[in-house]
């Protein structure tokens, strides 16, 4: 971890702070980091801090080991579609469903609208989570400690927080892979909130199928959440070949056989792209390496 990482770091923690009523806030929102290593961060004491420790906040607060990737340094089409939804679910305390395909960018917006919005709470979902767990996560992002609480008491303080919130945002990303358990909490949550707090489901057309295989077999609780979407899911726009050329572009690649070698077989999906970003980084730094080499 070199000086100017950290020094990157720190600037993203600074970001990340202020978006928060405390450090002490803002550190309660970050997994297995303290409050006074946050400190230690921000006044620049770093003997004692790790490797690991720099990596782990760096990738909560936002920072990228290589700068941003090109798909972050763009607002395609689907960027601006979802960073739309996104705003009128928190404006107006609705829920929605966004599918797009995989490599659309849904996941990168989400993060940047969530760490740039203030009572926006992200959520990656995780199949294995049970009903317990995505609360203790939920708390967690909301900066509040749920340890030793049951079920009922988790729930109960999600919904007192969030109606003391000024529109909060709940964006849950990969929401398809939740169990039927903790899918089924939807109900509570847009029933206690609806109008208070906007819920944003982002996923591939697979909740769609979820819902639908769910509907068909009239598993209990899916015809109430299918409503509560209002029976509709929003299939984001695709990812235009000027999209695809604008991020290309920012990712530093002009030579225009590579460029378009890059379009014909990325197949619109940006972490296709990403991957060739990262590898013009690296390219890049191996020819100043051995300048550097050949001028000594």
């Amino acid at each position: 971890m070199t000086l100017k990482q950290k020094e990157a770091i720190r600037a993203a923690v600074h970001t990340y702070v202020a978006r928060h009523s405390s450090q002490r806030a803002a550190a309660a929102t970050l997994k297995d980091v303290s409050e006074a290593t946050i400190v230690q961060v921000l006044k620049g004491n770093w003997a004692q801090i790790s490797a690991a420790m720099w990596r782990s906040i760096g990738k909560q607060v936002g920072w990228q080991p290589h700068g941003s990737t090109a798909a972050e340094l763009v607002t395609t089409r689907p960027y601006k579609a979802i960073w739309q939804h996104l705003a009128t679910a928190q404006e107006h305390g609705e829920s929605l469903c966004l599918t797009g395909p995989a490599g659309l960018g849904k996941t990168a917006t989400a993060q940047h609208y969530a760490r740039s919005q203030a009572n926006t709470y992200y959520l990656e979902c995780a199949a294995y989570w049970n009903r317990k767990y995505f609360l203790l996560e939920l708390l967690r992002t909301m900066g509040r400690d749920g340890s030793g609480m049951n079920v009922y008491e988790l729930m109960d303080d999600v919904l007192r927080y969030l109606r003391q919130q000024d529109r909060p945002l709940i964006i849950l990303d990969e929401v398809d892979k939740l169990r039927d358990e903790v899918f089924q909490f939807f109900i509570t949550l847009y029933n206690k909130l609806h109008g208070i707090c906007g819920i944003v489901w982002l996923s591939t057309d697979a909740v769609v199928k979820k819902l639908r295989h769910g509907l068909d077999y009239k598993r209990a609780g899916y015809n109430e959440i299918w409503s509560r979407i209002g029976r509709n899911a929003l299939e984001l726009p695709r990812l235009t070949r000027k999209d695809l050329q604008a991020v290309v572009s920012a990712a530093g690649i002009s030579d225009e056989e590579e460029v378009a070698r890059i379009l014909n077989t990325c197949e619109g999906d940006l972490r296709r792209i990403d991957r060739e970003y990262l590898r013009s980084v690296l390219l890049r730094q191996a020819s100043v390496t051995e300048k550097e080499l050949e001028a000594a």
